[in-house]
């Protein structure tokens, strides 16, 4: 029985080191991948890889090359997608069946796809749909550990590292809040009118 166990729990942790594959994404200084868009990307998307290319330039120094699907180089080998595009629709990601302003995370071999339900001209606007931007934003706190403090470069805290990988993903996330801004003309007035 002692044998029976040992064996067990030796298989269960060699099968659970194999199930924790990594997407390396800068190791040693170096990027490992490239960020790729659509051919024709939202303007939720194009904005969503300009933040992720400053927050991972500003962690480890390395500045990540932005292309489309159609420019995708030879290296890197890895990928990180952002928004709708055809690849993501070929891992099974798609935006139709995603909750408003929500994203999917998921690595699949070397690529890791962040994409949200995204809509609108102006990505800073608040009638703007902006899933992926979220996604990306809720990578940075998870895996760089990125905290927006308050308003501008003094409020944003980027910890330096010079190797940074994703683990296996493969989830959808919602948005916490239904509502993000307050109406005008609630009636809050001073006690005189």
């Amino acid at each position: 029985m002692r044998q029976y166990l040992a064996i067990s729990l030796a298989f269960t942790l060699a099968g659970g080191v194999a199930a924790h594959a990594e997407l390396q994404v800068v190791v040693d200084g170096k990027p490992q991948v490239a960020v790729v868009t659509a051919e024709q990307p939202t303007a939720v998307a194009a904005y969503a890889a300009q933040e992720l290319v400053y927050h991972f330039e500003r962690a480890t120094g390395v500045k990540l090359a932005t292309v489309t699907d159609s420019a995708i180089p030879e290296q890197p080998a890895g990928r990180i997608y952002l928004g709708d595009c055809e690849a993501a629709r070929a891992a099974g990601i798609l935006v139709a069946e995603l909750p408003g302003e929500g994203c999917a995370l998921k690595t699949v071999g070397n690529a890791l796809f962040i994409v949200g339900e995204d809509g609108g001209d102006d990505p800073l606007s608040m009638q703007t749909h902006a899933g992926t931007l979220w996604g990306v934003y809720e990578l940075l706190e998870r895996v760089l550990r990125v905290r927006w403090l308050w308003p501008g470069e003094l409020g944003v805290h980027v910890p330096k590292t010079d190797t940074v990988a994703v683990g296996d993903l493969d989830e959808i996330i919602e948005p916490r809040l239904l509502q993000r801004n307050l109406r005008s003309g609630l009636g809050l007035r001073g006690a005189n009118g």
